[in-house]
């Protein structure tokens, strides 16, 4: 064990300096998770990983994605919050999903598709 690694020093750096593993194992040149270890084995307890709520408003949501139909991905970059969140919050609202292959309103499709020669070819014939 490398000298100064001791419970009271993890407690002190981790629970009171609130570093986090990485940074503690940076420190003594050990790994996020040998650090996490040592927490374990000293009884020191992790500290809770609380997300921050998010608050989308109906109104914002239904300005932003319906009325000016911006992505949901965008919405989430702007609030700085998962794409999940903002679906959840569509869902609670009773706001209707649009289409994936659907962009601002438009019938641009997002997906393109690869095809060989033979593939163009095949289509070509069975379109015939």
């Amino acid at each position: 064990m490398v000298e100064g690694l001791n419970k009271r020093t993890l407690h002190k750096l981790y629970i009171k300096e609130k570093k986090s593993l990485r940074e503690i194992g940076k420190i003594f040149g050990f790994s996020r998770t040998t650090i996490q270890n040592k927490c374990k084995l000293y009884g020191i307890k992790r500290r809770s990983r609380r997300r921050k709520y998010v608050n989308l408003e109906k109104s914002v949501l239904l300005k932003l994605y319906v009325r000016e139909g911006e992505s949901m991905n965008e919405i989430a970059s702007r609030y700085s919050c998962s794409l999940s969140t903002v679906l959840k919050r569509c869902k609670e609202y009773g706001i209707k999903i649009r289409d994936a292959e659907m962009v601002k309103g438009s019938n641009k499709a997002l997906r393109s598709i690869y095809m060989d020669i033979e593939q163009v070819e095949r289509i070509k014939e069975l379109s015939a």
